[in-house]
């Protein structure tokens, strides 16, 4: 490589530089500083992951709790020995899960109640009916189909009750805001 220079009083500098050298200086440049980031980014970005890794290990340990959980399972996640990052994520699950456990117990109670409240008035009519039809006496038959029918008056009463209730709770949990 020759660089040549002349000035205007007609001098000329001319410097020269063999090929070689350059290419020595290019490579060890290369070395110098294409080098650590070959290695370098490789190892940063497996130190990254490492690091993400023991972060989220709370958060899978979390995840492999509630997988293991039994259905209908009562018992709390435990809070201790969990980081703070973590702790409010927890109570707030228990928190929903009691929830959930006192919103099923209250359902369990309504259908039993529900069951009860609708099998007093079916089985008077259906006695009302069987004493309709074993009777020969006209007036008997009359009175029992009338008691029949006033049975299952009070059924279809409890029935629009029950399902005026539904309604309204249906409306309430829609009408609850719902986080996102």
């Amino acid at each position: 490589r020759l660089f040549t220079l002349t000035n205007r009083f007609n001098l000329t500098i001319r410097i020269g530089e063999r090929a070689d050298n350059r290419t020595d200086i290019t490579n060890g440049l290369m070395l110098e500083h294409g080098l650590p980031l070959v290695i370098g980014l490789p190892l940063l970005a497996f130190l990254a992951g490492l690091a993400v890794r023991r972060g989220l290990k709370p958060v899978d340990t979390l995840t492999r709790i509630l997988a293991r959980r039994e259905p209908g399972s009562r018992e709390l996640i435990a809070v201790d020995g969990s980081p703070d990052e973590i702790k409010p994520l927890i109570v707030t699950l228990n928190q929903q899960l009691a929830r959930l456990e006192d919103a099923l117990e209250r359902e369990q109670r309504f259908a039993g109640d529900v069951a009860h409240e609708l099998r007093t008035p079916l089985a008077a009519t259906m006695i009302h009916m069987e004493s309709a039809l074993i009777s020969d006496d006209p007036v008997e038959i009359q009175y029992t189909v009338r008691n029949a029918r006033r049975s299952l008056a009070r059924l279809a009463r409890r029935i629009e009750q029950i399902l005026a209730i539904a309604r309204l709770v249906s409306r309430a949990g829609s009408s609850q805001p719902r986080l996102t």
